[in-house]
């Protein structure tokens, strides 16, 4: 009888944590349906009296919307390929070779990754402006790329430590090299690490609101500084604002859903190994 209260329990405390995280993504997703009145009538609706797809159509024929969408694709694709193009690499050297100060480069990348964006913010636009690359995607990604390089050097380095050296030196008696080793060994044994490095350096980069708002104005602003446009001096578009929010959120949820077995491989791989 405990047992089964204990459970009960349990299920009960678990459908509340759910409830809780997921009222907010509930709201949001009807609010997104509503009509401009709905939104602010009193006491508020639950379920839509109408469901609205205006909403949706309104934000996706908005050039400016769209262009702001393709700037975060354009970023988030660049900064992420940059990050593991130097990162992965990075991250090998310094989980294989030990060599004078690779401890302290190591935690200058730590250190890199736990400093809050801010601290790069007031150099890089003083250099963007000076150098031209403010308000433009290079200057987005190489901004960007100032935290997601760390991140897949912190994330991958743990992962690396935890795979056996013994396939890698197998392949180098066989003849490979140690870059084909890394590349046709290492690489493919590391994929649920690289899945779960990406979807944390893409969460980072397409949510970004500081360095978009400080390093862009126009040409080269993404979908956070698009949503900042629908709060005006004397509205707020909620419903717009809803619908924009759930179109901005599919691009993740679908990477999510696509790289989920990976991505709960690498998140657990070194508790399982440990």
């Amino acid at each position: 009888m405990g047992r089964s209260l204990s459970l009960l329990l349990q299920y009960i405390g678990m459908i509340v944590v759910v409830i809780i995280f997921m009222a907010p993504l509930y709201w949001t997703a009807i609010t997104s349906f509503k009509s401009s009145w709905e939104v602010i009538k009193r006491p508020p609706s639950f379920i839509p009296e109408r469901f609205l797809i205006e909403n949706y159509v309104a934000i996706l024929s908005n050039p400016e919307f769209v262009k702001n969408l393709v700037n975060s694709v354009i970023a988030c694709s660049g900064s992420l390929a940059l990050a593991l193009v130097t990162g992965l690499p990075a991250a090998y050297v310094l989980s294989r070779f030990k060599f004078k100060g690779s401890r302290s480069l190591y935690y200058t990348y730590i250190t890199f990754r736990m400093l809050p964006p801010f601290v790069f913010l007031i150099p890089l636009f003083v250099i963007y402006r000076v150098t031209g690359l403010y308000d433009t995607w290079l200057g987005l990604i190489l901004a960007y790329s100032v935290i997601t390089i760390p991140i897949t050097v912190w994330m991958m380095v743990g992962f690396y430590d935890s795979l056996p050296r013994e396939l890698e030196e197998a392949a180098l008696v066989d003849g490979c090299s140690r870059a084909r080793a890394f590349l046709h060994v290492v690489l493919p044994l590391s994929a649920p690490g690289i899945a779960s490095t990406a979807m944390l350096n893409v969460i980072f980069t397409w949510n970004d609101f500081v360095f978009a708002l400080v390093l862009t104005s126009y040409k080269a602003a993404t979908v956070p500084i698009a949503l900042l446009g629908f709060i005006g001096y004397t509205e707020v578009k909620w419903h717009l604002l809803a619908a924009a929010t759930i179109i901005a959120s599919l691009p993740l949820l679908a990477i999510a859903f696509f790289v989920q077995k990976y991505l709960i491989r690498g998140l657990t791989f070194g508790a399982i190994k440990g």
